[in-house]
């Protein structure tokens, strides 16, 4: 009698090996998965106004793109309509939509670990503690700020990425925007 190595599921079978897979190793796997791997989450975030946004006087949108061990989630990705602000202001919302979302899944998927990247440095720089924010974005920072909180130790890490490497999150900001027109 030998064992799966995955299930550990007993199997009378004779082999020169003295661990077998399941012959129905597909379903085998993704329980063992299910219980004891790790996945990571990789969130992108991007805000896009309309127009030149010199004050804070057009709507903008935020767009977030997650990826669940590489593949795209549609059901966790998306893009919203903001009120009028600043482009700082917007990339910080979309930050914290990013961080909601990335709680949101944690509530599913305890063991998940995350890893946002936006292009925005004043926001990566600010919420990593290199700049001090002012009192125009405090509330969004404080925000921002008790989210991490939630993420704890699953949180991995808050990147800058250029704006190239950044598409598709910026691409469903726009979306958000052209809403407007449509």
């Amino acid at each position: 009698m030998l064992r799966c190595i995955h299930c550990n599921r007993s199997e009378n079978k004779v082999t020169l090996s003295s661990s077998f897979q399941c012959l129905d190793k597909l379903d085998c796997w993704n329980i063992v998965q299910d219980r004891n791997r790790i996945a990571i989450v990789v969130i992108y975030f991007d805000c896009a106004c309309n127009g030149i946004n010199k004050a804070e006087g057009t709507e903008m949108g935020v767009g977030i793109a997650a990826y669940i061990d590489g593949i795209y989630s549609e059901e966790y990705s998306g893009s919203r309509l903001i009120p009028k602000g600043t482009i700082d202001i917007g990339e910080f919302t979309a930050f914290i939509y990013a961080l909601s979302v990335a709680i949101l899944i944690r509530k599913t998927y305890a063991k998940y670990t995350f890893k946002i990247f936006g292009d925005s440095q004043f926001v990566v720089r600010a919420t990593n503690g290199i700049n001090r924010v002012g009192a125009k974005h405090f509330a969004y920072h404080n925000k921002a700020n008790k989210l991490k909180k939630q993420l704890d130790t699953s949180l991995q890490s808050i990147i800058w990425i250029p704006r190239e490497q950044n598409m598709v999150a910026d691409k469903l900001s726009k979306e958000a925007i052209h809403s407007l027109f449509t």
